[in-house]
């Protein structure tokens, strides 16, 4: 196995940025254990042909939800977008953006990725700062397309049908399995609609046959509320320092092959 010219997602460029806990470590120039931990992580999968898929029911929403997320933007911001369909690769990143601004994508005006939150207590309704986790996504969207913005835009979106009925069998189970006119399951059902849904009319237009457990709806929330951005501007500087931390990782990778004699490094 040849790492030499392996390319890393965006999505978990993250993990290859964080940077060790002691100073002496960083002034050393170290990898973190969570940056060895990832590539430990790729060797395997490279090695034993296999990939350690994750799920949950927070993934599962973003990706059923994504086009309701593009749809409340363009609805909030007043701007069109084009969806995104098109795995990138540059020499040292791959990754594959969710919609942009422009004729197309290499060289758009502007790019957006999407986060759909849970419920209005994942929504970053207090934070001014986007997570590094994902400013790093950003900026390698902006490596591969040559953008001078990319967004990264949570989104109160409503979940599926299925996630919602989901969460009221979880309960029902949690609950002993309950008579289901039982008044405490009732309730928790109708905190479940509120939580999950965030508009009913768009939600209806999805189930028409969706039965509800809340007798009166009034628990919309406004659509300029549930749309959130946070910019990440094009910095030559910063690209470079990630095209230079994949070239360190992938030297790591080299010497967990044999390529070259492993050194000990240090978190």
């Amino acid at each position: 196995m040849d790492f030499s010219n392996y390319k890393f997602r965006c999505s978990s460029l993250y993990k290859l940025m964080t940077e060790p806990k002691t100073k002496e470590a960083k002034e050393r120039g170290d990898l973190s254990q969570t940056t060895i931990s990832y590539l430990q992580e790729i060797f395997l999968e490279e090695k034993y042909k296999r990939r350690n898929e994750f799920s949950s029911k927070y993934i599962e929403k973003g990706l059923a939800q994504e086009e309701q997320a593009i749809t409340l933007y363009t609805r909030a911001k007043g701007v069109y977008l084009q969806k995104n369909t098109t795995r990138l690769y540059n020499e040292f990143l791959t990754g594959e953006p969710d919609a942009f601004i422009g004729d197309q994508i290499q060289g758009c005006e502007k790019g957006i990725d999407f986060k759909c939150s849970w419920s209005i207590f994942t929504f970053p309704f207090y934070e001014t700062e986007l997570d590094p986790q994902y400013k790093w996504q950003n900026t390698g969207y902006l490596a591969l397309t040559g953008a001078g913005e990319w967004e990264t835009s949570y989104c109160l979106v409503n979940a599926t049908a299925n996630l919602v009925l989901n969460e009221k069998k979880a309960i029902w189970y949690k609950l002993g399995c309950p008579d289901e006119d039982s008044e405490e399951y009732i309730k928790k059902c109708i905190e479940v609609e509120k939580n999950l849904i965030f508009n009913r009319a768009d939600f209806r237009k999805e189930d028409p046959g969706f039965d509800f457990h809340c007798p009166v709806w009034e628990f919309d929330i406004p659509l300029e509320e549930r749309v959130k951005s946070f910019a990440t501007i094009r910095s030559e500087e910063e690209i470079e320092i990630v095209y230079n931390k994949v070239k360190r990782c992938r030297a790591y990778l080299n010497e967990m092959a044999g390529i070259k004699e492993p050194q000990l490094i240090e978190a």
